[in-house]
């Protein structure tokens, strides 16, 4: 199959004598012809020839690789340790590790709070996935560990399942980890972590939006003091809040708000100013019940008779986990200017999820505000990663009688300021913006063939009969109805205000150019034992869940993992990333820890805080190994709002707002009217240039977005405004009432859906109604495929798509002229745009008893006649199919 463009030429005799023959009886004019060439399909010999060489390239370099390659392939921390230079990377390492570690002993406990569960089961999670993936993982800033968007999974699904106070659930979060980290480990090794690249940012956005919205409300019952329904709807919530109002108590609310502002304010400064940014992670350590002390002991899994009802759930946090850790690892290894490797960060996330869960960890993923932390507080390798371990042991061993008084409605503070920044609100004027497009009336520049918009280039006049519209946005379902409202409205204005141009009554083209505080409580002293998780006769029943968390895990471990990676100069294996998250759950999982991934927030903080290696995860894994020996009893007096606080501040992140502003800028795409550039036949936005001008009766449109079904209506209601505005402000030409030509110039249309071809279908009857002819110009080769095989090129005729808006311009104008001589011999009066309809133009030329000739309607009206800048070829644009 082959598409021919043909070209018309301007000086064919046949343009003339359109305005003396019915549109039936029109001759073809001279035309060349232009074959476009289609890729050839390959059968599927080729096809499978194709394969086995990609298989025979694939073997080839496995054989090629060394034995150290080898272990570095499985053991990513042999790439940063044989080139470490202990002198210049320790210390930020270690500087790094410290703040993530300080960071993350808050934000479990008020993590593992938010996933129903105590405390301890926090402290427990950053454990052995920290340590795990500081061996597996390949990204050297990412900081694992709970994260909230994971805990909020954990409590929805797991809490319609057991009481959250029973040993049960606690149960099911820890298998839970163990499944996650196995799909993150599969995933890995199968080498699936391309599949990342085909969920768009749009997504992950309007996903953590709502769960930060979510995660926000459920922690208000700490502010409040009083408990609301557990949901994981936002209504739901809000009801409940509403009802329960006449319990309110202000002694949690004022403690709360106060940590939640010291919250957010510590965390603005320590963005703000950089040698302020260690305040980004010492607001939390304020002051929970009892903690208890000391590591967590290795124990199996169990409850695997609810897997099979978990695997969805499994599947979703897999997917979140992967999103997020992926997102931000990939991130800050390209600010750290080393390649991340999406599958092995899959792998390290499974290891330390598989391990994890061995010690009592629930899922865990790379977090994005500990990341962040990390990546400005310097992390240049796992070592930071060792070091908030390390730090995370000491806090386990010795620190945990000291969480014990921190007051809950801190905790809960904690929470919302981690998930203020969550919230996208930019996203939704993105959105807005798309589905509302720029469409400009366009008017041509005196003594050029340039077009420009008319309200940014005052000189610019437009052409009586024509209306030039100018769509700039690509066209697409959000924004077609919105781009043809836009046109009628223009054409209405174009009738009403056309400038410069003599009196016509109407517009025939349009051309588009294209009370108490509630205490954590008692928190046990020591470090988690082992014991092998329980409650398998649940497995099946969280299968669900495991895969959803391993999908939330991987999403936030992997992310962050990369961006750290690339932040800090090396590469990442996604792979690796999963097996290292998917083996520090499973083991942590035999020490009581529930589901853990790479934190956002603490592997940033890790970053910023110098982390060079792994060190700085063990030196973290040593505090809370420290804290959960020593420091539990502080944690017991801790008010849940303080942890709830830390989950909302957490969360708001998360909200993305942003995407809203996505949506709207794809649904409002911009769409601008042309002008001619003076002494040019180029045509640009008259709002950008003042000098180019249009011409009375034409109005020239480019649409710069794709049209699909979200922004037809809006280019739609742009066009309509565009002809209305050109039909009362044409400048710069003839004194002419209406517009007779809108002319769409489409060259940033990339892409058009079925929504947007019968918008245009709609826009063209609209207008042929009122005997406006559009003209296209400039089409990208799949828009004009789509709308040849749509039949719209049919529709409108193949006669008025051109190449160049130069060329509909002079064609619309030639038209204009052919009527002229009609008249003037006294020739039939009718324009084949109508098999049943008098000509307008004859109309117009016997209303006004004028013969003007074509120089006066290309420069306007009391200005010097311009040439026509006649090519050799005008270039209207056929499209015949072979």
């Amino acid at each position: 199959m082959r598409m021919e463009i043909t070209y018309a030429s301007p000086s064919s005799p046949n343009l003339t004598a359109l305005a003396a023959m019915p549109s039936s009886a029109t001759t073809k004019r001279t035309v060349r012809i232009i074959p476009v060439q289609h890729p050839t399909v390959t059968n599927s010999s080729s096809s499978s020839s194709s394969s086995s060489f990609v298989f025979s390239v694939w073997l080839s370099k496995l054989r090629k690789k060394t034995w150290m390659e080898w272990i570095e392939l499985f053991f990513p921390c042999f790439r940063w340790i044989r080139v470490y230079n202990w002198r210049e990377y320790f210390q930020v390492d270690f500087m790094a590790g410290i703040t993530v570690g300080v960071m993350l002993v808050p934000q479990s406990m008020s993590y593992a709070k938010l996933a129903g569960l105590q405390p301890i089961y926090g402290l427990y999670s950053c454990f052995v996935p920290i340590f795990v993936y500081a061996i597996f993982g390949s990204s050297r800033q990412l900081a694992v560990g709970p994260v909230a968007l994971v805990s909020l999974l954990v409590s929805n699904v797991l809490s319609g399942i057991a009481d959250p106070s029973s040993e049960l659930y606690t149960e099911l979060a820890i298998l839970l980890a163990l499944m996650v980290g196995i799909l993150e480990s599969i995933m890995g090794l199968l080498r699936l972590g391309w599949l990342i690249r085909f969920i768009s940012h749009s997504v992950i956005s309007g996903f953590t939006t709502a769960s930060a919205i979510v995660i926000g409300l459920s922690q208000v019952k700490y502010f409040l003091g009083y408990s609301i329904d557990k949901s994981s709807k936002i209504i739901p919530l809000v009801e409940s809040i509403i009802a329960g109002a006449d319990k309110f108590s202000w002694p949690p609310f004022v403690m709360g708000s106060i940590t939640l502002a010291i919250l957010l304010v510590m965390k603005h400064l320590g963005k703000s100013r950089k040698h302020l940014r260690f305040l980004r992670a010492s607001g939390p350590l304020t002051a929970v019940g009892n903690i208890p002390q000391g590591l967590p002991k290795f124990s199996v899994p169990r409850a695997f008779e609810y897997a099979e009802s978990l695997i969805p759930t499994a599947f979703l946090i897999t997917g979140v986990a992967i999103l997020e850790s992926v997102g931000i690892a990939k991130a800050l290894a390209a600010k750290n200017g080393y390649e991340l490797d999406s599958n092995q960060e899959l792998f390290g996330l499974g290891v330390s999820n598989i391990l994890g869960s061995f010690f009592s960890a629930y899922p865990t993923t790379g977090s994005f505000s500990r990341s962040a932390v990390n990546h400005e507080s310097g992390a240049k390798s796992g070592v930071s990663a060792i070091v908030s371990g390390i730090l995370m042991t000491c806090a386990l061993m010795f620190l945990t009688p000291l969480f014990e008084s921190i007051p809950q409605c801190t905790l809960a503070a904690i929470v919302i300021s981690a998930v203020i920044g969550l919230v996208g609100v930019s996203l939704a004027f993105v959105i807005h913006e798309s589905a509302n497009p720029h469409i400009a009336i366009l008017g041509r520049l005196p003594g050029t063939t340039v077009y420009r918009n008319v309200k940014q280039y005052p000189e610019a006049y437009t052409y009586n009969g024509i209306v030039i519209v100018r769509i700039d946005a690509p066209i697409y379902f959000a924004n077609t109805s919105y781009i043809k409202d836009r046109l009628r409205e223009y054409e209405v204005t174009a009738d009403t205000s056309t400038r410069h141009g003599p009196d016509v009554e109407r517009i025939y083209f349009v051309i588009l150019e294209m009370a108490h505080d509630n205490y954590v409580g008692n928190i046990p002293q020591g470090l988690p034992k082992f014991s092998v998780p329980r409650a398998f006769e649940y497995a099946e029943s969280l299968i669900p869940t495991a895969f959803l968390i391993t999908g939330v895990a991987i999403l936030e471990s992997v992310g962050i993992a990369k961006a750290l990676a690339a932040k800090n100069g090396y590469e990442l294996d996604s792979n690796q990333e999963l097996f290292g998250l998917g083996v520090s759950n499973i083991l942590g999982s035999f020490f009581s820890a529930y589901p853990t991934t790479g934190s956002f927030s603490r592997s940033a903080v890790n970053h910023e805080s110098g982390a060079k290696s792994g060190v700085s995860a063990i030196v973290s894994g040593i505090l809370m190994t420290c804290a959960l020996m020593f420091l539990t009893p502080l944690f017991e007096s801790i008010p849940q709002c303080t942890l709830a606080a830390i989950v909302i501040s957490a969360v708001i992140g998360l909200v993305g707002v942003s995407l809203a502003f996505v949506i709207h800028e794809s649904a409002n795409p911009h769409i601008a009217i042309l002008g001619r550039l003076p002494g040019t036949t180029v045509y640009r936005n008259v709002k950008q240039y003042p000098e180019a001008y249009t011409y009375n009766g034409i109005v020239i449109v480019r649409i710069d977005a794709p049209i699909y079904f979200a922004n037809t209506s809006y280019i739609k209601d742009r066009l309509r405004e565009y002809e209305v505005t050109a039909d009362t402000s044409t400048r710069h030409g003839p004194d002419v009432e209406r517009i007779y030509f809108v002319i769409l110039e489409m060259a940033p249309v990339t892409y058009i859906d079925s929504s947007a071809v019968q918008a245009l279908k709609d826009l063209y009857q609209e207008y042929k109604l009122r005997d406006i002819q559009i003209a296209i110009s400039n089409l990208n080769p799949d828009v004009l495929l789509t709308l040849s095989k749509s039949g719209l090129m049919e529709l409108i005729g193949k006669e008025w798509y051109f190449v160049r808006v130069h060329d509909a311009v002079q064609v619309c104008l030639q038209h204009v002229r052919s009527f002229e001589r009609g008249s003037n011999n006294s020739s039939q009066t009718s324009l084949a745009l109508s098999d049943d309809k008098p000509s307008s133009y004859g109309q117009l030329l016997k209303q006004t008893g004028e013969n003007l000739p074509i120089s006066d309607l290309e420069s306007g009206k009391g200005r010097s006649p311009l040439s026509m800048d006649r090519d050799s070829h005008l270039e209207p644009l056929l499209s015949k199919e072979h």
